[in-house]
């Protein structure tokens, strides 16, 4: 399953999350993803959402079976909803925060990895 991540799944995040793609195959790293932009949470982790102006940074990846559905069940209990989307005529998929956000912080650069965050 080829996932667009832009978080804590990413290659070179330390955080716990990043165990359930360290088997993946990297498709790209640091691919910038129009039409997106990046939220800093109060616990540390982004949340991306749709933006008209913005880009992201993401990993396109491949995962096994069961990574995604680990990933997927995380993902969804966090309140995140995943989105398909079609990057060089591949789908990934992509977990977006739909709730407001417009309150917190924004990743100004878009990089979750090397943020630059707005306060």
């Amino acid at each position: 399953m080829r996932l667009a991540v832009y978080g804590t799944l990413r290659i070179g995040s330390n955080a716990g999350m990043r165990v359930f793609t360290e088997n993946a195959s990297i498709i790209k790293e640091k691919y910038i993803l129009d039409g997106y932009e990046l939220r800093m949470s109060p616990y540390g982790y982004p949340y991306a959402l749709r933006s008209n102006s913005d880009s992201i940074v993401v990993d396109l990846l491949d995962v096994d079976h069961g990574s995604f559905k680990s990933i997927n069940s995380i993902e969804i209990g966090a309140g995140y909803t995943p989105e398909t989307i079609s990057i060089d005529k591949n789908d990934y998929i992509i977990y977006l925060y739909e709730r407001n956000t417009s309150y917190l912080p924004k990743i100004r650069n878009g990089d979750y990895l090397e943020r630059i965050i707005d306060e």
